[in-house]
């Protein structure tokens, strides 16, 4: 900043001379530019993408079985008809159930995923397209003889299982039946669910395991043996298994004459006293009182037995009495005695 003198001023007041001086102050602003170097630009704080998604279609199905009475032991085929908009190559697993239901009615899938392979109360069938088709419970009388499945690039299409229903697969009586379902799942774990809605009842069986060297044998005995005294009682020595999917009774009979170089006639009274004659009592115990006169129609010797497992009841106490006439000829007889289950 400079100052400059200016040349004073003459002013008159009052009639009086008067002298100003003036001081000028002279600025001299200097201006500095500043050169900003230019910046990149700023990252960009978000980016888009897209985003998509498809609809898989959930499978239907539907069970058949023409038969609405069923026999252990005896093969029938159940179809299930499967559809899936996105082709049966979707499903990822075929579940078909057979079970028993002891108050009939509609079966719902919450019965249908409760049921689990019981020789006695459940068959299970799972097929999927890498490990084939199985049956559970395996080791067991019940047996998936055939199976088939459509082509898996339709969207529809039957599958086929032809199963032999197992021994013990409980019988049913009252309202009491055997319920069909299926239930189809896809690779997006959706689920279709479907039954046979007439269901099916299950008939009775038994069977009998008898050895086949069982033998009853009295030896020599005198002409005139009474029941219950002496040598009269003889066991028959062997087990006789029972196998029944309910209840069952326990069954003897005696062909009516035995045979040796004489015959010998069974009285079916328990009364010997005509020549040749002779008379049998049969009992699941060693106990006499229990004993019952064998005839050549089955005799029941025990109505008391229930639903067995497939590897059957042991009856491991079957015992004999026999009764001869006093008036007999020498020789050793023969005859057939048959123990049977029934119903």
């Amino acid at each position: 900043m400079e100052n400059k003198r200016l040349p004073n001023k003459i002013l008159k007041k009052g009639g009086k001379t008067m002298f100003k001086k003036f001081t000028i102050a002279l600025v001299i602003c200097a201006m500095t530019v500043l050169l900003v170097p230019a910046l990149p630009a700023a990252a960009a704080p978000s980016g888009n993408v897209t985003g998509k998604f498809g609809i898989n279609a959930a499978p239907t199905v539907s069970v058949s079985l023409s038969e609405t009475a069923l026999t252990p032991q005896t093969s029938y085929t159940v179809t299930v008809n499967v559809a899936d908009a996105d082709t049966l190559e979707d499903i990822d697993e075929l579940v078909l159930k057979l079970w028993y239901d002891s108050d009939g009615g509609t079966p719902l899938e919450g019965d249908f995923n409760s049921a689990g392979a019981d020789a006695q109360n459940c068959a299970v069938v799972t097929w999927n397209p890498t490990d084939d088709a199985t049956l559970a419970p395996a080791g067991t009388s019940w047996e998936l003889t055939s199976y088939s499945a459509p082509t898996l690039t339709g969207t529809l299409g039957n599958f086929t299982f032809t199963i032999k229903i197992g021994k013990v697969a409980t019988a049913t009586s009252g309202s009491a039946k055997w319920q069909i379902a299926a239930v189809a799942t896809d690779t997006a774990n959706q689920k279709g669910f479907g039954y046979d809605s007439d269901s099916a009842s299950m008939s009775w069986y038994g069977e009998i395991e008898v050895p086949s060297d069982a033998e009853v044998d009295w030896g020599t005995l005198a002409a005139g043996t009474q029941f219950n005294v002496g040598k009269s009682e003889a066991p028959l020595g062997k087990d006789i298994t029972y196998i029944s999917n309910g209840t069952y009774k326990k069954n003897v009979k005696s062909s009516a004459t035995w045979e040796g170089t004489a015959t010998a006639n069974l009285n079916e009274g328990g009364t010997t006293t005509a020549a040749q004659s002779f008379a049998l009592k049969a009992a699941t115990t060693d106990t006499y009182s229990t004993a019952e006169i064998v005839k050549t129609t089955d005799v029941v010797i025990d109505s008391n037995g229930t639903q067995t497992t497939e590897i059957g009841a042991d009856v491991t106490t079957m015992t004999l009495w026999i009764q001869l006439a006093n008036s007999f000829t020498v020789a050793t007889y023969s005859g057939t005695i048959t123990y049977s289950i029934s119903n």
